[in-house]
């Protein structure tokens, strides 16, 4: 291919004239043959006529070579199209994408998108949701064991009488937010054990009247009022939960004690213990300060696992701990 025909089929594929670079390459690979000067052909042409006529004065059988000149200065210029053609189709530009099947290649990557983050959305709003365990729930096991555990505490004769009077025993969870906090709490009946200490003073009042007139100066009814009797016993039971690092409430008479506190994490469905009341020993509960608990919540209960060392903590929304006092 000539620099002519390269010229001319590269601006009919390209619309534009090729640079000073791109021809210089397309000449380097071979992509068309440059032609000579003018002068140059002159020459060529006028040197195989001096030689003919040389030959035509010195023999008249023509030489093989004399038309060697001719085919020397033609022979360069024949390239062959097809590979032109080639290098030249490798040289050209790609036509531009359809700007319709550009934009449905965007939406549908676009599409892939979102719906992977929606994918990730729904599954972390699922573990979200599942890992709400907010509210107050029960572990009765621990609550029967606490029970058992209050109840071998009282040895004494005074101790073992006032079984009776304790009640509603419960170790409860209470969870707000990332917040939870479980105790152990019983109830000590002060109504019925009012009832029962007049009962028995108003005996020994019939029986020793005239010893507690002479004691105490007044009569027993206005000594040993309920309202004294409460508050004596309110004073008593503040001092002995006071003692045992427990918590009294002389308006319900309930004594509650911190047996462990943690975080709970809604996506990681688990619950990291933070601090651990070591006053407090309980069957079934090996906690441990920095411990991660497992929780799992199905059918109204939660599960708190340990790592295989420790019993599995469940909860319900009902308290059916049977006191044993």
């Amino acid at each position: 291919m000539t620099r002519a025909e390269w010229l001319d089929y590269f601006e009919t594929v390209n619309g534009r004239k090729p640079s000073v670079q791109e021809m210089a390459d397309a000449l380097k690979a071979g992509e068309f043959v440059n032609e000579a000067p003018a002068k140059t052909e002159d020459t060529v042409t006028t040197e195989p006529i001096k030689v003919e006529a040389e030959i035509v004065e010195t023999s008249t059988s023509p030489l093989p070579t004399e038309t060697a000149p001719v085919v020397t200065a033609t022979a360069p210029s024949t390239v062959p199209f097809p590979e032109g053609q080639a290098a030249m189709a490798n040289l050209a530009p790609k036509k531009p994408m359809d700007p319709k099947k550009k934009k449905r290649i965007l939406v549908s990557v676009l599409s892939a998108v979102v719906l992977v983050f929606l994918c990730i959305g729904g599954f972390m709003t699922y573990r979200y949701v599942t890992g709400n365990i907010d509210g107050k729930w029960y572990s009765s096991s621990l609550g029967r064991e606490y029970s058992s555990s209050m109840s071998e505490s009282l040895t004494d004769l005074d101790s073992k009488e006032l079984e009776k009077y304790f009640k509603d025993t419960a170790v409860t969870m209470k969870v707000k937010g990332s917040n939870a906090k479980v105790t152990a709490s019983y109830t000590f009946d002060k109504k019925t054990y009012i009832k029962d200490y007049r009962e028995r003073v108003q005996k020994s009042f019939s029986a020793f009247g005239d010893l507690f007139k002479a004691f105490y100066g007044d009569s027993f009814e206005n000594y040993y009022s309920e309202e004294t009797i409460e508050k004596e016993l309110d004073e008593a039971l503040e001092k002995a939960a006071k003692d045992n690092g427990q918590k009294y409430d002389s308006k319900t008479g309930e004594t509650t004690t911190t047996l462990f506190k943690g975080k709970v994490s809604r996506l990681g469905h688990k619950m990291t213990v933070t601090s651990v009341n070591k006053d407090v020993d309980i069957d079934g509960l090996n906690v441990k300060k920095g411990q991660e608990l497992k929780v799992t919540k199905k059918d109204k209960k939660v599960t708190l696992s340990g790592d295989g060392k420790s019993k599995d903590i469940t909860f319900s929304t009902k308290n059916d701990t049977k006191d044993k006092f």
